[in-house]
């Protein structure tokens, strides 16, 4: 297939991205410390010809205890183990710009785009866990404004270093007795606000020149980030026109920084529960919402927003006075705009809070027949909403299972997506599939 296509990224958190995902009959979750387990789920997704997998991450254990897997593998570590063990799929790591430095993460990147031959993506976090900052010694936690403002720098800077080697720098010449030509290598002599780095990077430039970079800031600092950096971003996926009007703010912002208007590949939330029948769709969602614990929502919203809301019951109305407006929140700021209209329009309790975030924290929960998926799928790609989507599940594997055998197949016949990969890197793959 040639032209636009739908991109897929799978979102690889084995335990499952609802609460009580793990609590399913079918779910393995004995087995989510086994690299072979991993590799199986790449093989598969890979057979079915997705753009990506993405491992997201955390710098603090989550309190609750059913949410105290979420950050297993430190990403770069698992991404190079399963980049030896595939071909074709792009490896997206998560990396936070607030308690790393810029070097260390050049150079990661750069080797797994090599290790990979030109797979590597960076997803760019600006952690703001008051837990994460205590992990790291005498790191202040940052300012919303300052989060962004150090890893626009931050960013700045690992591209320097990507591009410090010419693509023709390393030349290996046995007779000439030339293996890297040094006049092309340079030191990039960084001095910035937040940073001084000298340079050169100590591996040559990655396969795909820059790694692609990855992005899910919603606010409007992070829209401003993505505008002038981000190669994709991923978006809320609850409603069509919310996501429209995300996707229209994204190309604005992209075009404000001098860069093409659909520059970046917008990937919205989805997590399905699939059955043949919506009625059996329905059963398993309320079978997973039995299982699971409403208690969770304390402590998300403690380390999302910075709220103390224990003394507030489960079915008791959340008091004014106790939520701030969205620019005082240091926190998800626009995951807190969406929580907090849930609360003022549609008087949701937090007991009623936690069933929404119980599904797919990151939204785009669907209930329904894999026809019915193919359809929503295909309304939004064709009315401009997405150029793909970020899939979760809400267990493993059946859900995988039916959406690579019975919603892919769906698209492929309408000429929506991939039937083989292109040639070339992760970086041409959504370069050719954007429109």
């Amino acid at each position: 297939m040639t032209g636009r296509e739908i991109h897929f990224n799978l979102f690889m958190r084995l335990q499952g991205n609802h609460l009580a995902g793990w609590r399913q009959p079918g779910n393995r979750i004995a087995e989510v410390l086994d690299i072979d387990y991993y590799i199986e789920i790449a093989r598969k997704v890979e057979a079915a010809k997705f753009d990506s997998l993405f491992i997201a991450d955390g710098l603090s254990i989550i309190s609750h205890p059913w949410k105290a897997l979420s950050w297993l593998f430190e990403p770069l570590t698992l991404l190079s183990a399963l980049a030896v063990s595939t071909k074709h799929i792009g490896l997206i790591a998560t990396a936070s710009t607030t308690y790393a430095d810029p070097f260390g993460i050049a150079r990661a990147f750069a080797s797994l785009d090599h290790i990979s031959k030109g797979r590597a993506a960076w997803n760019i976090v600006t952690t703001f866990h008051p837990e994460s900052a205590a992990n790291f010694g005498d790191r202040p936690q940052l300012e919303h404004v300052t989060r962004y403002d150090r890893a626009a720098e931050f960013v700045d800077v690992v591209r320097k270093l990507w591009g410090s080697w010419d693509a023709d720098a390393l030349v290996a010449d046995k007779t000439a007795g030339t293996l890297v030509d040094y006049r092309k290598v340079r030191a990039i002599d960084h001095r910035g606000k937040y940073f001084n780095v000298r340079g050169p990077l100590t591996s040559p430039r990655p396969p795909q020149g820059h790694p692609l970079l990855v992005q899910a800031g919603a606010s409007a600092s992070g829209q401003q980030f993505a505008g002038t950096y981000a190669d994709a971003i991923y978006a809320p996926g609850d409603h069509l026109d919310q996501t429209l009007a995300f996707t229209s703010q994204i190309r604005e912002a992209t075009e404000r920084a001098g860069r093409p208007r659909n520059a970046i590949a917008v990937l919205a939330a989805l997590c399905p529960v699939l059955a043949d029948t919506e009625q059996k769709a329905k059963q398993i969602a309320e079978e997973l919402h039995e299982l699971s614990s409403a208690d969770h929502v304390y402590g998300s919203m403690r380390s999302w927003f910075g709220l103390e809301l224990e003394a507030i019951g489960l079915d008791e109305r959340i008091p004014d006075e106790l939520l701030p407006e969205p620019n005082e929140v240091q926190g998800l700021r626009s995951r807190y705009e969406q929580i907090l209209h849930l609360i003022r329009e549609r008087n949701y309790t937090l007991r009623d809070i936690a069933k929404h975030l119980e599904g797919s924290n990151d939204g785009g929960y669907f209930i329904g027949t894999p026809e019915q998926l193919a359809d929503r799928i295909g309304q939004w790609w064709e009315a401009g909403a997405v150029d793909g989507f970020n899939l979760s599940l809400p267990y493993y594997d059946e859900p995988l299972d039916i959406f690579i055998d019975e919603v892919l197949p769906i698209l492929r016949k309408r000429g929506q997506f991939r039937t083989e990969y292109a040639a070339g890197t992760l970086r041409e793959r959504f370069r050719d599939g954007t429109s």
